[in-house]
């Protein structure tokens, strides 16, 4: 799954994503931008993870 560019994104822009797959989804930003200082994050089956920009990276929330 990929979230936005970050710095394309309005600050504060939210994103939520949930994983309904069978297999962990591993989350990634367009741009090269980072997900709390890391380049993806891994969601498990039916995990759920929220996400805003801060104009630069995505900051879990």
């Amino acid at each position: 799954m990929m979230l936005p560019d970050p710095t394309l994104a309005s600050i504060g822009y939210p994103v939520t994503i949930k994983n309904v797959n069978a297999s962990n989804c591993t989350v990634a930003s367009l741009g090269g931008g980072l997900i709390d200082g890391a380049a993806t994050q891994t969601l498990t089956q039916w995990a759920k993870a929220g996400y805003i920009t801060d104009g630069t990276q995505w900051l879990s929330v």
